[in-house]
């Protein structure tokens, strides 16, 4: 596949946003955005027998949203919030298309979502907070990647997915100079409608293979992460401070068809720094060690991806140094 063009993208995005005080303990905001990119291409590789591949591809939308918060105490926020969003493919995306064409994909689409949100949050005696989400995403036109043998990864559209989840966070102050953090995220993302052919010619006679998606997980989510922070900043440390860390994901799958799926992982990481000044400056270096346990998982997929090259190494045990100045307000 050879390219030798010129690519170029134009986008508006005018909004407007505004939030209104109904009552005391009662707020409603709302907004609108309208979207117009246009993709334009030049293929300088077009001649008289050479097909001209030039063109454009514009996309637009309006999207909103509306959301409704009650408040009555500052120890809790009830929310609701209702939104429309809207994707564009990127000028890679559009570039990479089967065959030997230039241009961009005439068929790849932009991928659009209405998004469904509740949740609550607050904060109690100042030595908790907390907060509670849950959520669905309906999304039409989900940009997914498929590669060929040769490992060029292309991009199609898949029909409609729902993505589901909750989300918790909390800081919770366990003692002077001493608090926990905890977040955690349940994902349940899912193909609603997809359908596609796999022609295979290998063994000289056509065999076709009609894969239906429906209700099957979308690859390359993890269902559970969790994320766990210790911080210690005692006050007799003189500026001193420590942060343990631990990572938890559960395994998902790397291939839209195949049951291949990575293993579930935990990794540990520490950081220890301090926070002085030297005169009028503000001095604060830091020592990090990441994968302080040297253990080996998977921290990133290809999806999709040809002869079964899916999976990217995370780094092992490692190490980083730095430092921050600062001066004035």
């Amino acid at each position: 596949m050879q390219l030798d063009q010129l690519e170029h993208v134009t986008e508006v995005g005018p909004f407007v946003q505004s939030a209104v005080q109904v009552t005391p303990h009662v707020s409603v905001t709302g907004g609108l955005r309208y979207d117009w990119v246009n993709f334009q291409v030049d293929d300088r590789l077009g001649t008289t027998t050479n097909p001209d591949d030039s063109g454009n591809r514009l996309m637009r939308a309006l999207s909103g949203s509306l959301g409704v918060a009650v408040t009555p105490s500052d120890a809790v926020t009830v929310y609701g919030n209702l939104g429309t969003s809207f994707e564009t493919p990127t000028t890679t995306e559009l570039t990479n298309r089967p065959g030997s064409a230039g241009g961009f994909n005439p068929s790849l689409q932009p991928q659009k979502a209405t998004t469904y949100e509740m949740g609550v949050r607050g904060d109690w005696r100042g030595r908790l907070n907390y907060s509670l989400a849950v959520f669905q995403a309906n999304v039409r036109d989900q940009l997914i990647p498929f590669p060929d043998t040769l490992q060029r990864v292309y991009y199609q559209n898949a029909g409609r997915s729902i993505h589901r989840g909750i989300e918790l966070g909390a800081n919770v102050a366990v003692g002077t100079g001493l608090n926990l953090l905890a977040a955690y995220t349940f994902a349940d993302y899912r193909y609603d409608q997809f359908r596609f052919l796999v022609v295979n010619t290998v063994a000289g006679v056509p065999d076709t293979t009609v894969h239906d998606l429906h209700d099957r997980a979308i690859p390359g989510i993890p269902k559970h992460w969790l994320h766990l922070v210790a911080q210690a900043r005692p006050a007799w440390a003189g500026g001193a401070w420590a942060e343990l860390e631990e990572t938890h994901s559960s395994g998902y799958l790397v291939d839209d068809t195949l049951a291949t799926r990575t293993g579930p992982w935990w990794t540990t990481s520490l950081r220890l720094g301090w926070d002085g000044t030297a005169g009028s400056v503000r001095v604060r270096p830091f020592l990090g060690f990441n994968n302080v346990f040297n253990r080996s998982y998977v921290g990133s997929v290809v999806i999709n991806a040809a002869r079964g090259r899916y999976f990217e190494p995370a780094p092992g045990r490692n190490m980083y140094l730095g430092f921050s100045l600062g001066a004035g307000e």
